[in-house]
């Protein structure tokens, strides 16, 4: 699976029918296997992660009809998409994808010598999550060249965020990766607008 991860502010007098325009457009992409709009809170900056069933999928899709989505999304955009494709390394895939109401998204470096170590790491640490109240799922998208990486993780509410930081989970899960990081965890949290 390969994931095209895209931020881009977003007109806020036209959020719904941006909202629209990813339920008639992008839910119709072929190959595509999900797809997630993510808002930051009520502020314009978006977060998307579309995910494909593979790398030659969402480079046909790049090379076919993308741009003229990306004319036809020109209304909505307050700046130009920033585009990051990237190897889904590993996931714990959502039973019920629209259950999600709320995404956390940890920005980290990985030593790309250790890439493969730091994978496993992840899906030790993650599956536990799916004894979680509120959990919907979780993807970790990489770079194994660079070794930059965005681990996002579906949750009901963000409530149920707060409950899985607050328990000692989530940390005990970043202290266990120490060893295969280069730059630190950045996290950020995000609304869920559609999924498709």
């Amino acid at each position: 699976m390969y994931a095209r991860v895209n931020y881009v502010d977003i007109r806020p007098e036209l959020f719904d029918e941006c909202d629209e325009f990813w339920r008639d457009v992008i839910s119709r992409y072929p190959g595509m296997e999900l797809g997630y709009f993510l808002q930051d809170g009520d502020t314009a900056h978006t977060l998307s992660f579309i995910f494909f069933e593979d790398e030659a999928a969402m480079h046909a899709h790049n090379d076919g009809e993308f741009a003229d989505v990306l004319l036809q999304a020109l209304r909505f955009r307050l700046c130009d998409p920033e585009l990051h494709p990237m190897d889904v390394c590993a996931m714990l895939p959502p039973a019920r994808p629209d259950d999600a109401g709320y995404a956390r998204v940890t920005d980290v470096g990985f030593a790309p010598a250790q890439i493969d170590a730091a994978i496993a790491q992840w899906l030790a640490n993650a599956e536990p999550y799916g004894n979680e109240p509120g959990f919907v799922g979780a993807y970790l998208c990489c770079n194994r060249e660079s070794g930059i990486a965005k681990s996002v993780s579906f949750w009901q509410s963000k409530a149920d965020i707060d409950a899985n930081e607050s328990s000692g989970g989530f940390g005990s899960a970043i202290a266990a990766s120490a060893d295969v990081v280069v730059s630190p965890h950045e996290y950020s949290y995000w609304r869920v607008r559609v999924v498709v």
